[in-house]
């Protein structure tokens, strides 16, 4: 997420913008979540792997070998992004809203989504 200056400049003109928008102007006023620590990554890997939490609502599903057995490792830290991967992911993001459809083949923009845009007066008809 945007922060400093221009994350402030960024989300106020967003909040200006889509002010008729209830959902975006209230992800116009969100801050940057706080930075990750250790002790916070690990707390939620222990969660999903007792059970008391959900893997999609956790950032970690369980706590990694490498902070189990060595106690200098932070994976916040020490663990690099593989670029590859995540250039992929959006090429085929971009390709899925090319093709107007989603991973199980339905219509991003169907029927449901258009009416609404044309009630808050976003669209007109066409």
């Amino acid at each position: 997420m945007w922060s400093g200056v221009d994350g402030k400049t960024l989300r106020t003109a967003y909040g200006a913008e889509f002010r008729r928008d209830e959902q975006v102007r209230s992800w116009a006023l969100k801050q940057a979540p706080p930075k990750r620590t250790k002790t916070s990554s690990i707390a939620s890997g222990k969660r999903v792997e007792a059970g008391e939490a959900d893997i999609k609502v956790e950032a970690y599903r369980a706590v990694d070998i490498f902070t189990r057995y060595l106690w200098y490792h932070d994976k916040n830290r020490h663990v690099l992004y593989d670029s590859a991967h995540q250039y992929a992911n959006v090429l085929k993001q971009m390709m899925n809203g090319i093709k107007n459809r989603t991973k199980k083949d339905k219509l991003h923009f169907n029927n449901a989504i258009r009416n609404f845009e044309l009630k808050q007066g976003t669209y007109t008809s066409a």
